[in-house]
């Protein structure tokens, strides 16, 4: 009996100490993540934003950005739904490196995150006080969210 006790203590320590790790690590990027729901672009970006969409976006993705005949919405619940759970940065880098679809990249990283602040303000994000910027190691912590 006492032989079974000392072999199951290293694997309690062992799990009690995985345990607290994996605790600590939830945690730690909770402290550091934001949601979209947070104010994490600005009016003015979004006003740009729309500019730049009705002539780079709206074309396949509808004047609202809700989805057209050749490209799936970009704004509103069923957009924010397909993105629940992800990185603004994972996002921000699709966006810049697919569209517009017949020159891919080809808008300044501003424009980009111009229009990336249109289409949360046409899901119904809330703007903040704090510029959005393309490549921001702030991106790395901001989650998508369908909802508050």
């Amino acid at each position: 009996m006492t032989t079974m006790r000392a072999s199951a203590t290293p694997l309690i320590v062992l799990l009690t100490a995985v345990l607290a790790f994996a605790i600590g690590r939830d945690a730690t990027m909770a402290q550091g993540a934001q949601s979209i729901w947070d104010g994490v672009y600005t009016a003015e970006q979004a006003t740009r934003g729309k500019a730049a969409s009705d002539t780079s976006c709206a074309s396949c993705h509808g004047a609202t950005l809700e989805g057209a005949d050749f490209g799936p919405s970009i704004a509103g619940a069923e957009f924010l739904g397909r993105w629940d759970g992800e990185k603004l940065s994972v996002l921000a880098a699709k966006v810049e490196q697919t569209m517009p679809l017949d020159s891919p990249g080809s808008l300044s990283k501003e424009t980009y995150a111009d229009i990336l602040a249109h289409m949360l303000q046409a899901s119904g994000v809330p703007a903040g006080q704090t510029a959005l910027a393309l490549g921001a190691p702030s991106l790395e912590t901001i989650i998508v969210r369908k909802t508050k």
